[in-house]
């Protein structure tokens, strides 16, 4: 259930901020690795 839930969301790069030098965060362009996308593809195909 770890490795499930919990791995893909490490991995997770698609909503990441990212810090700036100054200390204040930026928004990631939206393209990469989504948990949420991934988990429900897991859940579908179990279903």
């Amino acid at each position: 259930m770890i490795n499930e839930g919990i791995t893909p969301y490490l991995k997770d790069s698609l909503q990441a901020w990212e810090m700036q030098p100054d200390g204040s965060y930026k928004k990631r362009p939206r393209r990469g690795f989504s948990a949420r996308e991934y988990l429900l593809r897991l859940l579908a195909a179990k279903g």
